[in-house]
């Protein structure tokens, strides 16, 4: 019994000598950070860090998986890719810092990949067996952008100089900006159009609220009584269906013509006035 008692013992204490193994040690870990929607051959950034003893340098891997992960590649820094395969980047050499950062350049076709991040101790005391891992899901959409036209007249009677034309949609309760355009000149009734492409790639299909604000900066003197905003709803649809913007170019043109009007009619008042 004394033998057995006396083996056991020894048995515990060379088990309590042996490094700690396995997938997310105690007092390991490591996170991500980045983006869950990208679009196809876009470029996005993960942040990795890394938690674990201060005496201790780690390692790492990331490998993209996915079915549609042609045309993607990793790249970082901190790491390399193997000749060859752009879709795994390593680092087997102690990094300096606990946190990198990894570029994935988006695979050409839409479809989901996942980031797989292995980190796993190199050098310091009790480094053996330190690891730890995470995944990180991707949407990888397919491109869409959509063409927002507007027709602005000038129903003056004297030109109208860079009128600026702001484009923005709606989005969790607020107005997010597409882009701002300018007109160089609308002659005294004459009219332009003003054009912008909205990346909606990342966007589900729905509707949203788009809005178009004619001189945002309030620099042109304005007909008392205008308004300068018109807001309408559009509907993105389905990537493969056409895209439409619901209200007509004529409808927009309309409601914009009363806003230069109001312009075009105060500048000739004044310029009659100085006469």
């Amino acid at each position: 019994m004394r033998k057995l008692v006396a083996m056991g013992a020894l048995l515990a204490l060379l088990l309590s000598t042996l490094p700690v193994t396995g997938d997310n040690t105690p007092g390991t870990g490591v996170s991500m950070v980045g983006p869950e929607k990208v679009e196809t051959t876009g470029d996005a950034v993960f942040n990795v860090k890394i938690y674990g003893p201060e005496n201790i340098r780690w390692g790492f891997s990331v490998n993209m998986t996915g079915k549609n992960k042609a045309g993607g590649s990793l790249a970082s820094p901190a790491g390399k890719t193997d000749a060859g395969n752009a879709f795994v980047l390593t680092h087997e050499t102690p990094l300096p810092d606990k946190e990198f950062n990894v570029t994935m350049t988006a695979p050409s076709k839409a479809g989901t990949v996942t980031l797989a991040v292995d980190i796993y101790a190199i050098d310091g005391t009790d480094a053996a067996g330190q690891t730890a891992s995470t995944r990180w899901s991707i949407d990888v959409r397919t491109k869409r952008e959509v063409a927002l036209n507007a027709t602005v007249s000038n129903g003056g009677g004297v030109a109208v100089e860079n009128v600026k034309v702001a484009f923005q949609f709606k989005l969790g309760g607020e107005w997010v900006y597409i882009s701002n355009e300018s007109i160089p000149s609308i002659a005294a009734g004459g009219k332009e159009n003003v054009t912008t492409k909205w990346n909606a790639s990342l966007l589900n299909p729905g509707e949203y609220k788009v809005r178009i604000i004619v001189d945002p900066d309030r620099e042109k003197v304005q007909f008392s009584g205008a308004t300068n905003v018109i807001e309408k709803t559009i509907l993105l649809k389905e990537i493969g269906v056409k895209e439409a913007w619901t209200p007509s170019t004529a409808l927009v043109g309309l409601v914009i013509t009363l806003i230069i009007v109001g312009i075009g009619m105060v500048y000739w008042y004044q310029k009659k006035k100085i006469v």
